[in-house]
């Protein structure tokens, strides 16, 4: 339980969103093309993040509380695990309860469960169903929020990943 559930959801909400993305590829427009590929690398990224930060609670001791390399602190309690950082302030949690994993900075959080993804910046929010049409509809807005999303995962990622190899993880 914990990150490697995580790491499941997301493996699965890739097989189901190559077989959309591939299809739209090859049909819509491509101005439209941008936003599945913006969602692909979200979807990418999180795998790799969700990968390295399931191999570190391995390492994790029997607590519930665990200080991990480069002030990344690792909580567990009731069905949610939580990787935190607090400068700059990045997160990552996943609930068993809600089936979700959440990436966040202080700004914006990007939201996956098994059929939709939710993004919010500031005070806005949108929920998209990973469907070929929700895209396709939504694809402006993807294209606007994709460098922020990026922003986050790729932050995220780049710190989790300097902690992994810390510990000797190498994937």
């Amino acid at each position: 339980m914990g990150f490697s559930d995580a790491l499941n959801l997301v493996e699965n909400v890739i097989k189901k969103y190559e077989g959309v993305r591939a299809e739209a590829v090859k049909e819509v427009k491509i101005t439209k093309v941008a936003a599945f590929n913006i969602v692909s690398e979200i979807l990418f990224r999180a795998e790799r993040i969700l990968a390295y930060l399931a191999e570190l609670e391995k390492l994790m001791e029997g607590g519930k509380v665990s200080r991990l390399c480069g002030n990344w602190v690792l909580a567990k309690d009731d069905g949610m695990t939580l990787a935190s950082r607090v400068k700059p302030a990045l997160a990552v949690s996943y609930s068993a309860k809600e089936n979700k994993v959440v990436f966040a900075d202080s700004v914006t959080s990007i939201i996956i469960k098994p059929a939709e993804l939710t993004v919010k910046f500031r005070s806005f929010t949108i929920t998209i169903p990973l469907t070929r049409n929700s895209i396709e509809e939504n694809a402006d807005i993807l294209k606007s929020l994709g460098s922020k999303m990026l922003f986050v995962v790729d932050a995220i990622l780049a710190r989790v990943e300097m902690c992994g190899k810390a510990h000797g993880i190498r994937l």
